[in-house]
C-alpha cells in the first residue's frame, strides 16, 4: 500500500495517493510501527503540500518529526526539519523559514549527508529570492548545484539548474536565464519529476513573454496547466492560466486573455492559498482590465496585489530585510508605487 501510494504520487494521482497512505497508515497504527507510520505520514505531508493544503502538510510533518527526533534518526528529522520551513516559507513567514534551514543544515552537516545539504543550501537561496536578495540567493543555489553533481543527483541538479536561471532573470539576465530554466525544463521532463515539470515550464514561460517569445512562451504556460490539472497542482494551474492570460494580452487578443486571467484569479480566490505570490495573479489581471479600461475593477485587484504584499512585508522583522522584499522586488515595488499614485488621485 505504501509503495502503491508512491507511484500514484509520482503518477500525479495525489487523491489515490492519500487513499492508500491512508490504508497503509491504518495497518502501522494497529500493529504500533510508529516509525513506518511517521514515513507513511511525511509521504502525505509531501502530498498536502503540493495540493494547497499547507496547514496539513505542516501538522503532518511536525507529527513525523516528533518521532524522527525520538528515535534519532537524524536524516528523516533534518528533512522534517526542512520540510516544515519549506511550508513556513510559503505562508510568507519568510524568517521563520530560514531558522529551520538553519537547523537542518546543522543537522546534515553534521553527519555528512550531502543530499540533504545539497536541499537545504537551495532552500535557504528559496528564502534569499523571496526577500529580494538575489546575490545571495545565487551563491546559495550554486553551492546546492556543485553537490548535486558530486553525488550525481539529477532530479537535484534539474531544480538547482531552474532556481538558477530564475534568479538569473531578477537580476536582469536573461539571456543566461533562459538557457538555464531551457536545461531545467529539458531534464524534470526527462526524468519525469512530476509537479517540477510544469513549475519550470511556467518559469521558463514567464521569461520568455518577458523576451517576446510569446508562442513558445504559451506553448509552455498552456503544457504547464494542463499538466497541473491534470495532477491537482491548483498552484501551478493558476499560475498557467495567469501567464498565458498576459501572452494573449500582449498578443492583442484581450478577450481571451480576460477569460484566462478571469479563471485564474477564481481558482486562487476558492483556494485562498498558492505556492507562489497571490499578488502576481491579481497584478496580471489588473493589466488585463486596464486594458479593458475597466478602471475601478482593475483597482480593486491593484488593491488586492498591494494587500498580499503588504502582508508578507509586514511579517519581515529585520529591517534590512523588509527594505530588500519592497525596493529589490521589481513587482512588489511597481505595485507599491502604482497604489500611492492611485491613492493620490482618489
Amino acid at each position: 500500500l505504501r509503495t502503491m501510494a508512491l507511484v500514484y504520487w509520482k503518477m500525479g494521482d495525489k487523491e489515490r495517493s492519500l487513499e492508500h497512505s491512508q490504508r497503509a497508515l491504518n495497518i502501522y497504527n494497529m500493529i504500533d510501527d510508529e516509525v513506518s507510520a511517521a514515513r507513511v505520514i511525511a509521504n502525505m505531508a509531501n502530498v498536502y503540500y503540493y495540493m494547497n493544503r499547507f496547514e496539513e502538510a505542516l501538522a503532518a510533518y511536525e507529527q513525523a518529526l516528533e518521532v524522527a527526533t525520538r528515535i534519532g534518526d537524524v536524516v528523516f528529522q533534518s528533512r522534517m526539519i526542512t520540510n516544515i520551513g519549506s511550508v513556513y516559507g510559503v505562508l510568507g513567514e519568510y524568517e521563520r523559514s530560514l531558522h529551520y534551514y538553519k537547523k537542518a543544515l546543522k543537522l546534515d552537516q553534521r553527519i555528512m549527508h550531502k543530499r540533504g545539504e545539497a536541499i537545504v543550501l537551495n532552500n535557504i537561496g528559496d528564502f534569499y529570492g523571496s526577500v529580494g536578495k538575489y546575490k545571495e540567493a545565487l551563491e546559495y543555489f550554486e553551492k546546492a548545484l556543485a553537490i548535486s553533481k558530486e553525488i550525481n543527483d539529477l532530479p537535484g541538479m534539474s531544480i538547482r539548474l531552474g532556481n538558477i536561471g530564475n534568479c538569473y532573470a531578477c537580476l536582469g539576465q536573461i539571456s543566461k536565464a533562459i538557457e538555464y530554466l531551457r536545461k531545467a525544463v529539458t531534464m524534470t521532463s526527462e526524468l519525469k519529476m512530476g509537479d517540477w515539470i510544469a513549475y519550470y515550464n511556467n518559469d521558463l514561460a514567464k521569461i520568455l513573454m518577458e523576451a517576446g517569445q510569446y508562442d513558445e512562451a504559451l506553448k509552455l504556460a498552456r503544457e504547464a496547466t494542463t499538466f497541473a490539472h491534470n495532477s491537482k497542482n491548483i498552484s501551478y494551474e493558476v499560475t498557467g492560466l495567469s501567464i498565458q492570460a498576459r501572452i494573449h494580452e500582449k498578443l492583442g487578443d484581450i478577450r481571451k486573455a480576460f477569460k484566462l486571467s478571469r479563471d485564474a484569479v477564481t481558482n486562487l480566490d476558492k483556494t485562498g492559498k498558492i505556492e507562489g505570490n497571490k499578488s502576481d495573479i491579481y497584478f496580471n489581471h489588473y493589466h488585463i482590465l486596464k486594458a479593458m479600461n475597466n478602471e475601478s475593477e482593475s483597482y480593486e485587484y491593484l488593491e488586492k496585489a498591494y494587500i498580499d504584499i503588504r502582508s508578507r512585508g509586514d511579517r519581515i522583522k529585520d529591517e534590512d530585510l523588509k527594505k530588500n522584499f519592497i525596493e529589490n522586488i521589481n513587482e512588489n515595488r511597481e505595485v507599491i508605487e502604482l497604489w500611492q499614485v492611485l491613492k493620490k488621485h482618489r
